[in-house]
Protein backbone atom coordinates (compact mmCIF):
# COMPACT_ATOMS: atom_id res chain seq x y z
CA UNK A 1 0.00 0.00 0.00
CA UNK A 2 1.45 3.50 -0.69
CA UNK A 3 2.50 6.03 1.76
CA UNK A 4 -0.63 8.21 0.48
CA UNK A 5 -3.43 6.05 0.90
CA UNK A 6 -1.81 4.27 4.32
CA UNK A 7 -1.59 8.10 5.62
CA UNK A 8 -5.34 8.81 4.58
CA UNK A 9 -6.42 5.53 6.27
CA UNK A 10 -4.32 6.62 9.80
CA UNK A 11 -5.98 9.97 9.39
CA UNK A 12 -9.45 8.26 8.97
CA UNK A 13 -8.41 6.30 12.25
CA UNK A 14 -7.56 9.56 14.07
CA UNK A 15 -11.41 11.12 13.10
CA UNK A 16 -12.37 8.06 14.85
CA UNK A 17 -10.18 8.11 18.03
CA UNK A 18 -9.11 4.70 16.84
CA UNK A 19 -5.75 2.95 15.79
CA UNK A 20 -5.32 1.41 12.53
CA UNK A 21 -3.25 -2.09 12.87
CA UNK A 22 -1.76 -3.08 9.11
CA UNK A 23 -0.74 -6.24 8.89
CA UNK A 24 1.48 -7.92 5.89
CA UNK A 25 -0.04 -6.86 2.53
CA UNK A 26 -0.89 -3.59 3.60
CA UNK A 27 -4.15 -4.27 4.84
CA UNK A 28 -6.61 -2.33 7.62
CA UNK A 29 -9.69 -3.12 9.88
CA UNK A 30 -11.66 -1.64 12.08
CA UNK A 31 -14.47 -3.31 14.14
CA UNK A 32 -17.59 -1.51 14.93
CA UNK A 33 -20.05 -2.65 17.34
CA UNK A 34 -23.22 -1.06 15.70
CA UNK A 35 -22.22 -1.36 11.78
CA UNK A 36 -19.30 -4.57 11.60
CA UNK A 37 -15.91 -4.53 10.37
CA UNK A 38 -14.79 -2.03 7.80
CA UNK A 39 -11.37 -3.43 5.71
CA UNK A 40 -9.04 -1.55 3.41
CA UNK A 41 -7.17 -3.33 1.02
CA UNK A 42 -4.99 -2.31 -2.11
CA UNK A 43 -6.64 -3.56 -5.24
CA UNK A 44 -4.42 -5.47 -7.62
CA UNK A 45 -4.28 -2.75 -9.94
CA UNK A 46 -2.65 -0.40 -7.65
CA UNK A 47 -4.50 2.50 -8.55
CA UNK A 48 -7.51 1.80 -6.26
CA UNK A 49 -8.25 0.42 -2.80
CA UNK A 50 -11.08 -2.14 -1.65
CA UNK A 51 -13.10 -0.64 1.29
CA UNK A 52 -15.30 -3.46 2.71
CA UNK A 53 -18.34 -3.58 5.19
CA UNK A 54 -18.85 -7.38 6.38
CA UNK A 55 -21.30 -8.05 8.89
CA UNK A 56 -23.95 -10.50 10.33
CA UNK A 57 -26.99 -10.83 9.53
CA UNK A 58 -29.58 -13.36 10.94
CA UNK A 59 -30.13 -15.28 7.63
CA UNK A 60 -28.37 -14.31 3.73
CA UNK A 61 -30.73 -16.59 1.97
CA UNK A 62 -33.54 -13.95 3.53
CA UNK A 63 -31.48 -10.96 2.74
CA UNK A 64 -31.06 -12.54 -0.80
CA UNK A 65 -33.53 -10.21 -2.73
CA UNK A 66 -32.34 -6.93 -0.83
CA UNK A 67 -28.79 -8.48 -1.61
CA UNK A 68 -29.67 -8.52 -5.60
CA UNK A 69 -31.34 -5.04 -5.53
CA UNK A 70 -28.21 -3.38 -3.70
CA UNK A 71 -25.53 -4.68 -6.41
CA UNK A 72 -24.47 -2.96 -9.17
CA UNK A 73 -23.80 0.89 -10.51
CA UNK A 74 -25.14 3.43 -8.26
CA UNK A 75 -25.20 6.48 -10.72
CA UNK A 76 -26.79 9.29 -8.55
CA UNK A 77 -23.57 8.35 -6.15
CA UNK A 78 -21.14 7.42 -9.26
CA UNK A 79 -19.70 4.33 -7.50
CA UNK A 80 -19.92 0.74 -8.23
CA UNK A 81 -21.63 -1.41 -4.81
CA UNK A 82 -20.24 -5.16 -4.56
CA UNK A 83 -22.22 -7.15 -3.04
CA UNK A 84 -21.44 -10.50 -1.79
CA UNK A 85 -22.54 -14.02 0.66
CA UNK A 86 -19.36 -14.94 2.94
CA UNK A 87 -21.28 -17.53 4.62
CA UNK A 88 -24.86 -18.13 5.50
CA UNK A 89 -24.98 -15.44 8.06
CA UNK A 90 -22.17 -12.62 6.91
CA UNK A 91 -22.50 -10.11 4.06
CA UNK A 92 -19.84 -8.16 2.59
CA UNK A 93 -20.27 -5.25 0.74
CA UNK A 94 -17.52 -3.24 -1.06
CA UNK A 95 -16.93 0.05 -3.03
CA UNK A 96 -13.16 0.94 -4.68
CA UNK A 97 -11.86 4.18 -4.38
CA UNK A 98 -9.31 5.76 -6.62
CA UNK A 99 -6.19 6.49 -4.87
CA UNK A 100 -5.49 9.49 -6.61
CA UNK A 101 -8.02 11.22 -4.28
CA UNK A 102 -7.89 9.43 -1.14
CA UNK A 103 -7.98 11.08 1.81
CA UNK A 104 -9.74 10.55 5.32
CA UNK A 105 -12.69 12.75 4.03
CA UNK A 106 -13.20 10.23 0.96
CA UNK A 107 -12.93 6.98 3.40
CA UNK A 108 -15.12 8.73 5.44
CA UNK A 109 -17.78 9.16 2.79
CA UNK A 110 -16.98 5.28 1.76
CA UNK A 111 -18.29 4.39 5.03
CA UNK A 112 -20.97 6.11 5.65
CA UNK A 113 -22.07 4.76 1.98
CA UNK A 114 -21.76 1.28 3.14
CA UNK A 115 -23.54 1.87 6.29
CA UNK A 116 -26.47 3.65 4.09
CA UNK A 117 -26.51 0.22 2.04
CA UNK A 118 -26.25 -2.01 4.96
CA UNK A 119 -29.61 -0.53 6.71
CA UNK A 120 -31.06 -1.35 3.69
CA UNK A 121 -30.71 -5.41 3.69
CA UNK A 122 -31.43 -5.71 7.75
Amino acid sequence: MDSRTRSAIEDFGRLLGLSPNFDAAGRSAFEFSDSGRLTFAEAEDGREIVVSLGFETSSVASAGRALLLQGGYDGARRRVLAVAAADDRRIVLAVRQKVAGVDAQALVACFEYLKERRRTIR
